[in-house]
């Protein structure tokens, strides 16, 4: 048994947000533990990111009462990269396989005979817009700013690139290139205004994958 909702389960960003994260998760986390159902997949925030609670679980050693419970926030396949889950379970071990799996429009075109040039190159034609909302967005927000024109492009190319491997869900993994450039350390700089510290934020180290897991299933 797996279970299923829209909202998070867990808290898959460490800044102050609401409206992600179910109200009554603490409730909801005990009732889970109670019922031995360890896995959930969740979406509403249309990026990649897997939270296990706790969060130094060792399945080997945790009560009952500290069951590691994962929640896989899914990615939405209307926002690049356009990805979703693919799984796979073994009844004889109990375990399921989850892969974060990229939509392959470039095949699909390609088989139909399309001729045309952003379908038959799909995953660079997504990138790309998604990228420049994001630079455009980090432009608008830095509009105010006493920084020259030169230093907002910079920031804002930082930002781009971040909010790119972010919702792929491997900003936490790989962001050392990107916290070394100039334009980070500009961002790191803002005291005030949410970009700040969402650029931050997506760029912290993470240890759990989130683009694949393997889990057992507890639940006899």
């Amino acid at each position: 048994m797996i279970t299923v909702m829209h909202h998070n389960l867990l808290s898959h960003t460490s800044m102050s947000v609401s409206g992600f994260k179910l109200n009554n998760s603490q409730e909801a986390i005990k009732s889970l533990r109670k019922n031995g159902l360890n896995l959930v997949l969740s979406g509403h925030i249309h990026m990649q990111d897997i939270q296990v609670d706790p969060a130094d679980a060792n399945e080997d050693t945790a009560s009952s009462e500290q069951m590691p419970i994962y929640d896989i926030a899914t990615s939405a396949m209307a926002v690049n990269p356009h990805q979703y889950g693919a799984m796979t379970f073994d009844p004889v071990s109990r375990t399921v396989n989850y892969k974060a799996t990229s939509l392959n429009v470039e095949g699909w075109a390609e088989a139909n005979q399309i001729t045309d040039h952003n379908l038959l190159n799909f995953k660079a034609y997504a990138e790309e817009a998604f990228a420049t909302n994001s630079y455009d967005k980090a432009m608008d927000s830095l509009k105010e700013s006493p920084l020259t024109e030169a230093e907002k492009e910079s920031m804002a190319k930082v930002m781009s690139k971040l909010n790119v491997r972010y919702f792929a869900g491997t900003a936490g993994t790989f962001a050392k290139d990107i916290k070394a450039l100039p334009g980070y350390k500009l961002w790191e700089e803002q005291q005030d205004g949410f970009l700040g510290g969402y650029v931050q934020s997506m760029a912290e180290e993470k240890a759990l994958s989130n683009v694949d897991l393997e889990v057992v299933l507890t639940k006899q």
